[in-house]
């Protein structure tokens, strides 16, 4: 087994799949106690810290136990939220931006962000450890034989990092995590889950320094180069990690792929995620973001990938508003949410009405995260509203809403009351969509016409009311991690 020392220097380095270190057995045993606290029918599990003893045996630091009262969940941040705890609420609205960004955009986009070191090495976001993240996504986001596998071994990646980082390794080291679609289930139990089959899209996450903080960056990149194409994610991933000096077996399935984390040293990913994407669309053949442009190879440059990722960035920032008014909507449901899945079931609901109504305008968006149903009608809606048929958009829009099947990330399948969503367009609904698509349309007469505006306006389901002759939004959603 390696130890840090043997691959912590600055020089000479090259690429490790995680289990040739001396601390896989800890990071396996502490996924295993956090396993049985997600598990355990009773609240209070105690659980110890894990070290490696000096014979590279496996042991129990005694004097580090703690007791393990139960994951922080969603439900229990919005109340503390609505109490006024304020790092509750960014807790809160950072589950809603994942929600959000990973319900409307399935590949070609970049996220990033901070995480925070605790004084025991232990991460963590705004207050929740991701120790509760991984609990509660064993707890809540497993039901299927599958994804009760993928959800264990996302656990043992969280363990792993953090032993990394104790080591020293992140010092010249990022962590790079590969989460393909599905490949051991149908397409039907794969949509039941939340994959989005169009694209068969992959994550690729990595975990490092930017510039003195720890961050988490992920690309979401496509499995099929054109639409209806056959799936190239296995091999290409295959290619990209060959080259990158790590060998795999050409059958590894997306579940053994996923547990198994790669340090790669950070001099061969200079950008970053960027880095990997780029190694990505090489190995798939001239793709970008794991597609064809315009059904063709395509000639890639450094440059246009890091502008790419602002594009990305800002495409987020212009969610802000929505995020905060999704976050002020579930503070106001608080005495309502009173389990976790109550919470989860919510968010879902908001944010799948949500952004339908952003669909009507933002075209941007790809009508087929809504399934087949709602994406005609999606369509329809944004016809009639510019032929001026209000009572058609209206019906449109109606049957958009009561159809649409988002999904956040990946979970372990829902049930049939949570994909199919309850809730007609209400008249202010109607006018708030109404108006953002107006004030697009003006922008577009000003600029060129095959351009797509970021939205003025951003309303949403729920209580919408008038403000200085705009529309302040009240409500929407998304899913705890």
């Amino acid at each position: 087994m390696a130890s840090a020392t043997t691959f912590g220097q600055s020089e000479g380095l090259q690429a490790i799949p995680a289990h040739m270190f001396e601390w896989e057995d800890v990071a396996w045993e502490r996924a295993r106690r956090l396993m049985d606290i997600a598990d355990s029918a009773g609240r209070a599990v105690v659980a110890a810290t894990v070290e490696v003893g000096p014979d590279e045996s496996v042991r129990d630091d005694v004097s580090q136990e703690r007791t393990q009262t139960g994951a922080v969940n969603l439900a229990e941040l919005i109340g503390r939220a609505a109490e006024g705890d304020t790092e509750a609420r960014l807790a809160v609205a950072n589950n809603v931006r994942t929600d959000v960004v990973e319900r409307s955009i399935k590949s070609g986009h970049i996220t990033q962000v901070e995480l925070e070191v605790g004084a025991d090495g232990r991460l963590g976001q705004y207050g929740q450890s991701m120790e509760d993240v991984f609990i509660n996504g064993l707890r809540y986001a497993s039901a299927q034989r599958q994804m009760r596998r993928r959800s264990e071994a996302e656990t043992r990646n969280g363990m792993r990092i953090e032993e990394y980082l104790r080591s020293g390794l992140l010092e010249n080291y990022d962590v790079v995590v590969i989460s393909r679609s599905a490949d051991d289930m149908s397409l039907d139990a794969m949509r039941d889950c939340g994959f989005f089959t169009e694209t068969m899209s992959c994550a690729l996450q990595v975990v490092g320094y930017r510039d003195g903080t720890l961050v988490q960056e992920s690309a979401f990149v496509s499995g099929v180069a054109v639409a209806g194409g056959e799936r190239h994610d296995q091999k290409t991933i295959r290619d990209m990690l060959t080259g990158l000096g790590v060998e795999t077996s050409a059958g590894m399935s997306a579940t053994d792929l996923l547990d198994m984390p790669v340090l790669v040293p950070r001099a061969q990913m200079p950008d970053g995620v960027v880095s990997l994407v780029d190694r990505y669309d090489e190995a798939a053949g001239g793709t970008f973001f794991g597609e064809y442009r315009r059904g063709l190879a395509y000639q890639r440059s450094r440059q246009e990938y890091l502008e790419y990722r602002q594009k990305c960035f800002e495409r987020e920032a212009d969610l802000e508003p929505l995020v905060e008014a999704i976050v002020d909507e579930l503070l106001q449901s608080a005495p309502d949410l009173e389990t976790p899945v109550a919470a989860i079931k919510r968010l879902a609901h908001l944010s799948g009405q949500a952004l339908v109504n952003r669909a009507i305008s933002d075209r941007s968006i790809d009508v087929r995260i809504f399934g087949s149903e709602s994406a005609q009608h999606i369509i329809k809606a944004r016809r009639m509203l510019e032929l001026g048929d209000m009572d058609s958009f209206r019906l449109a829009l109606d049957r958009a809403r009561s159809t649409e099947k988002t999904s956040s990330c990946a979970s372990g399948g829902s049930d049939e009351s949570e994909n199919r969503r309850d809730g007609a367009a209400s008249t202010a609904d109607v006018s708030a969509a109404a108006a953002m698509a107006r004030a697009e349309r003006k922008g577009w007469s000003q600029r060129d016409q095959g351009r797509t505006m970021r939205c003025v306006y951003q309303p949403l389901p729920g209580d919408v009311r008038r403000r200085q002759g705009s529309y302040e939004i009240i409500g929407c959603a998304p899913s705890a991690a």
